[in-house]
């Protein structure tokens, strides 16, 4: 970490960008903090690519801004799928899939709160008027999996990372049969005219990474 200022990280960038490159993550992105930074702070800071959530870009500085700079490209770059982690001996593990509503009905487990998982799982149960049934929340998949396998809750979570830890029968992953499971993600940088060769290399980097 180089520098962290409120809710913003500064962090050496050693593969997509440059040696000399640096980005800037914001954190915490869907807790919808406030997270701005001055153009000076970036500009002390050497930073040539911001990563946010581009949801915010169509806030501030807004969409006739983000045109009149000559606009976005969104590039696929991956998808994931949640599924539902249980203990072996949970009531639901035999099932073949689950609704979410039937995952509101038992304890669970919440992962990296104010997430973007987190978030979507509790828009989700808004929707319905209802708040998850969170019995303890943690930072981690590999902790939440660890919970779940004592028994102690169910966790919505990313197949991808919860399988590693599904092994030897640990947990059970049940598909959550609902259309928002599946997270598709792109990559969205200016045009490639108008791109620095750094966001070219870091676009380039997380496609690879990808498989795309």
């Amino acid at each position: 970490i180089a520098a962290v200022i409120g809710y913003v990280r500064a962090s050496w960038g050693n593969d997509a960008l440059n040696k000399d490159g640096m980005a800037v993550t914001a954190a915490d992105v869907a807790a919808l903090r406030d997270k701005a930074m001055t153009p000076e702070e970036l500009e002390q800071l050497g930073a040539q690519i911001v990563l946010g959530n581009t949801f915010h870009l169509m806030l501030r500085p807004g969409a006739a801004t983000v045109a009149e700079l000559g606009g976005l490209q969104a590039l696929p770059y991956g998808s994931d799928r949640l599924c539902v982690a249980l203990a072996p001996s949970h009531p639901l593990a035999r099932r073949p899939k689950l609704r979410f509503d039937e995952t509101l009905e038992h304890d669970s487990v919440g992962v990296v709160p104010g997430g973007l998982v987190d978030t979507l799982i509790r828009r989700q149960a808004a929707l319905r008027g209802r708040l998850p049934a969170q019995r303890i929340q943690v930072s981690g998949v590999d902790t939440a999996c660890r919970i779940v396998a004592a028994g102690l809750g169910l966790a919505i979570l990313p197949r991808e990372a919860a399988a590693p830890h599904a092994g030897a029968g640990r947990l059970r992953l049940v598909p959550l049969d609902e259309a928002w499971a599946t997270r598709r993600f792109v990559v969205v940088s200016r045009p490639d005219p108008l791109c620095s060769s750094s966001a070219r290399l870091l676009a380039g980097h997380l496609r690879a990474c990808a498989g795309g």
